[in-house]
């Protein structure tokens, strides 16, 4: 069997990126930036003020004290937006709003909050310094500066960066289209009145929304029973139509996991069978062409968190994201934890973050076919393959979960 990490590596192995589409700014939150992007101008494009106040030759304040404050002549105002109309000579000031530019002759700006206005002049307390309160020209990026990178998750500030550098298209990565193929003869429609031995369709709804969530385009869930050759009819179509096609059940041991030996009559090479982990240790991933095939356990919890570790992996590079997994995190559980050595556990959990760092406990119990604790868990606790011990003391991996994944 394969470790997690080995399987990470076997998945990602001769995957490129989708070729990129091109997006309005509106459309483009989450998504990742397929292109390197420079300014095309200095932001900002001059000199401007930081503050409400009056703008001021900084020499002018040099003497100003409380007992004798300088006095300046005011000539005039100048707006965000305007082109200043007047020039500071020695011993005038011009009132300013934050955001105008400064005026010519200018090279500091008193704040409005410490000058007094007297008989058509403004009084100053204390001297400022050359270039107080002024924002530089080019003091955000200068014309020509990298101000993003092919691979950049786009959010709410960078897509304010591409407006304030004039780009209002932008190249960004492709959603994989992702078809759901849901088996068992069990598996009944999430609507459907079931009869004893029936179970409602978690899973196919549960994978729409993590596919979403993990930036790619699902399609509507597809019900196959155990029947050989309907389950290739609906294999064929999920691989002519999407780029990624998932199953759910059928890939275990059992007489009617008909899965992995149709994939194979269709040509897929099968490259994971099995990976040392709990849950989803019958994980099955396969490559045909530039399809993809990632075959998830049927219950609904291994099914998940399998999709959690491996799915957005996937779908997050066929995206052309350069950041492919979330930043390591570590918690310590609040009382021992203990499992069998040889497989690598993802336990579902509640991290609190206390004074003492980040606290974690089961979110319940942790068999594969119990959906509850997940949904109640606020992240996945990674527990080496070769201990069997985890005290209070040992910080463990962490992986936060219900974050929207591929689009943050």
């Amino acid at each position: 069997m394969l470790t997690p990490e080995e399987a990470k590596a076997v998945l990602l192995e001769d995957l490129t990126p989708l070729p990129p589409v091109r997006a309005l700014l509106r459309h483009a939150l989450g998504r990742a930036l397929r292109e390197t992007v420079r300014s095309t101008r200095d932001l900002p494009i001059s000199d401007n003020s930081a503050m409400d106040g009056f703008a001021v030759r900084a020499a002018d304040t040099q003497s100003a004290t409380p007992e004798s404050p300088a006095r300046l002549g005011i000539v005039g105002t100048v707006l965000a937006g305007d082109v200043p109309s007047v020039r500071i000579e020695e011993g005038k000031a011009a009132r300013i709003m934050t955001g105008a530019p400064i005026p010519p002759g200018a090279d500091a700006v008193v704040p409005i909050e410490v000058t007094r206005v007297v008989n058509g002049g403004v009084l100053l307390a204390e001297p400022v310094r050359q270039g107080a309160f002024v924002r530089p020209a080019g003091e955000d990026a200068q014309a020509g500066d990298v101000v993003m990178h092919d691979g950049d998750a786009l959010t709410s500030a960078r897509i304010g960066v591409l407006a304030m550098v004039g780009r209002t298209l932008i190249d960004v990565g492709r959603a994989p289209r992702v078809a759901i193929v849901n088996t068992g003869g069990e598996v009944a429609h999430p609507a459907a009145i079931l009869r004893p031995g029936q179970l409602a369709n978690a899973n196919g709804p549960a994978l729409v929304a993590a596919i979403q969530e993990a930036g790619g385009e699902p399609g509507r869930p597809v019900i196959v029973g155990d029947d050989r050759d309907e389950l290739r009819r609906a294999l064929t179509t999920a691989l002519d139509e999407a780029d990624v096609v998932v199953t759910t059940g059928g890939v275990s041991m059992g007489e009617t996991d008909f899965i992995p030996d149709v994939m194979r009559e269709l040509g897929m090479a099968i490259l994971i069978e099995r990976v040392a982990q709990k849950p989803g240790m019958p994980l099955k991933f396969g490559r045909l062409g530039h399809k993809r095939w990632l075959g998830l356990p049927g219950n609904p919890t291994s099914s998940l968190v399998c999709f959690e570790i491996y799915g957005r992996l996937l779908l997050r590079r066929m995206q052309g994201y350069a950041e492919l997994e979330p930043p390591p995190a570590f918690g310590r559980f609040a009382e021992a934890m203990t499992k069998p050595k040889g497989k690598a556990h993802f336990v579902r959990a509640v991290a609190e973050c206390t004074e003492d760092g980040i606290v974690l406990r089961p979110a319940g119990a942790q068999g594969s076919g119990l959906l509850t604790p997940l949904a109640a868990a606020n992240c996945l606790a990674i527990l080496d393959a070769d201990r069997d011990l985890f005290t209070p003391e040992d910080a463990v991996p962490i992986r936060f979960l219900g974050t929207g994944g591929g689009r943050t």
